[in-house]
């Protein structure tokens, strides 16, 4: 959850809620907050917090590790997790999460915290993978804020943030509301997702909307397409103008392109993920079809995105793709060598120069251009 404003019912550098003993653990780029003890809540009193600081602080260095080699920037360290011990505490801070049970943690960016509910966590009996998944997507939203200077809409800071989660199999409710609501036409426009009331009114659409949206736009432009859709944010005045920058076409028409592949999603494309399980059909079907500078293109990026995600084997996959799109250029080259050697009447030019287009396109399996190469020689 994002909330790009002070949510705090009161200040608490100000004046700090009284019944809570605030205590500091430092790791390497965060200082999580944790109650010493709480004192004064409906007469009872308990010690709370060092064991749950130590738990946060055993994983929270590499979670940040790993998103800043998938977003290619630092953030200002450290960055305050701050461990609430109770439901009324969190309220304080967040009275959003007493009307929707499923929030149990926040970002907030006016203040670079995130605010983790313990009394929920503990209640709700999350998993370790979970809780994980919880400080990926909340750190998440302060990347996509440093990238757009504070202006990435709820919407897209929501999409963003459950598409870098790790895969947990728990798709299946959010996944279901989606694809009712898709059968029934009750899908919230993506204007009307530019609006933080809409995502936080209904969630249970607008939160698997807004992760399908964002999947579409990675899975079918790339990552760092979305990357620099986000960055597109911090100089242009909306959503709109961001998207028509980085894609290079309206949202108009990207929002139409993505109710045309929500079949697709509905279908198993939900399960295709860039950073923990990236697909290489389409890719692969570029290079098949001889289309080599383009595939090169892609490829360079895709190899550097699983480089940083640590996807080896789909990594070893690529790198043998780009090996074999940059033989097709060079294949490619001495069949253009072959004709200008024709054209400019070095017959014997012409032909070494062929017969080593013909090698090496058979050596790739590609042979759509062998027959005009072949025409090439029969003509020096």
């Amino acid at each position: 959850m994002w909330l790009s404003a002070p949510a705090y019912a009161q200040d608490p550098d100000d004046e700090p809620l009284p019944f809570i003993d605030w205590q500091e653990l430092e790791t390497e780029n965060f200082i999580i907050v944790y109650a010493g003890s709480v004192e004064g809540l409906a007469g009872t009193e308990c010690a709370c917090g060092i064991e749950e600081a130590q738990f946060y602080a055993a994983f929270i260095d590499e979670i940040y590790t790993d998103l800043v080699a998938v977003f290619g920037v630092e953030l200002e360290t450290p960055i305050n997790l701050r461990l609430f011990p109770t439901d009324e505490s969190y309220y304080e801070i967040n009275p959003l999460a007493e009307q929707i049970t499923g929030i149990i943690a926040h970002a907030l960016n006016s203040r670079a915290e995130i605010a983790i509910s313990l009394a929920r966590i503990q209640s709700q009996a999350l998993a370790e993978e979970e809780i994980i998944n919880n400080i990926r997507h909340e750190l998440t939203h302060f990347f996509a804020s440093f990238l757009s200077d504070g202006k990435l809409n709820t919407g897209f800071q929501e999409g963003i943030g459950q598409y870098v989660e790790r895969p947990a199999n728990q798709a299946g409710d959010s996944l279901a509301s989606l694809e009712a609501a898709h059968q029934n036409e009750h899908l919230f426009t993506w204007a009307e997702l530019d609006e933080a009331e809409q995502v936080f009114g209904d969630p249970q659409v607008a939160y698997p909307q807004t992760l399908s949206m964002v999947a579409f736009l990675i899975d079918r432009y790339g990552f760092l397409a979305f990357v620099n859709f986000i960055e597109a944010n911090a100089t242009q005045p909306g959503y709109r103008s961001a998207l028509e920058i980085a894609y290079e076409k309206s949202a108009d028409e990207l929002e139409a392109e993505w109710l045309a592949y929500l079949p697709q999603y509905f279908a198993g494309r939900w399960q295709i993920n860039s950073l923990y399980a990236y697909d290489l059909s389409r890719v692969t079907q570029l290079v098949n079809l001889g289309a080599y500078s383009d595939a090169e293109i892609e490829l360079v990026e895709v190899v550097g995105l699983l480089e940083s995600t640590d996807q080896t084997q789909t990594l070893a996959q690529a790198e043998l793709l780009l090996a074999q799109a940059r033989r097709g250029q060079a294949a490619g080259a001495l069949a253009d060598e072959a004709r200008q050697a024709l054209q400019s009447g070095d017959y014997v030019l012409t032909i070494a120069r062929a017969n080593a287009a013909v090698t090496a396109y058979e050596e790739l399996g590609y042979r759509e251009r062998i027959p005009e190469i072949q025409t090439y020689i029969q003509r020096a």
